[in-house]
């Protein structure tokens, strides 16, 4: 494959994207790719073009994915700080560790999102920065 989108151009507000693709193993504590976990948030670092060739015994096929390589934020213990039914959800400013999980089919990315690094008040005596992200939905005129 090739590199259709270096990591310098994702850096801005346009790099955050939510997707359901991965659960973290009770047993070994990495993640394992589940498309039926709940949505997650991440920021894309690459986008890459892979071939694959599939081959039978008479005739050779070329199929193409676009897979974006993601960066996914770690949980925090207070992310549904803001309410259950609240689209902003709290998560920890660090990432987790690159994976398998890290690469991602395009086709599998439910929405952008907002993001942004806020100190929140989680009570009287604790204040703490972390990552605030909200999906980002489109809007059609009917």
């Amino acid at each position: 494959g090739f590199l259709l989108c270096p990591s310098e151009y994702r850096k801005g507000s346009s790099s955050c994207i939510q997707a359901k693709w991965f659960n973290h193993t009770e047993i070994y504590g990495e993640p394992m790719i589940d498309p039926s976990a709940s949505p997650r948030p991440g920021r894309i670092s690459k986008i890459w073009k892979v071939f694959l060739f599939l081959k039978t015994e008479n005739t050779e096929r070329k199929v193409e994915h676009t897979v974006a390589e993601v960066r996914w934020l770690k949980e925090h213990g207070d992310r549904y700080f803001y309410g259950m039914n609240s689209a902003c959800t709290v998560w920890d400013q660090s990432y987790e560790p690159w994976s398998y999980a890290s690469f991602l089919p395009m086709k599998r990315i439910l929405n952008q999102c907002a993001f942004c690094t806020y100190k929140v008040p989680f009570n009287a005596s604790r204040s703490e920065t972390v990552t605030v992200v909200s999906p980002v939905t489109s809007v059609r005129c009917v």
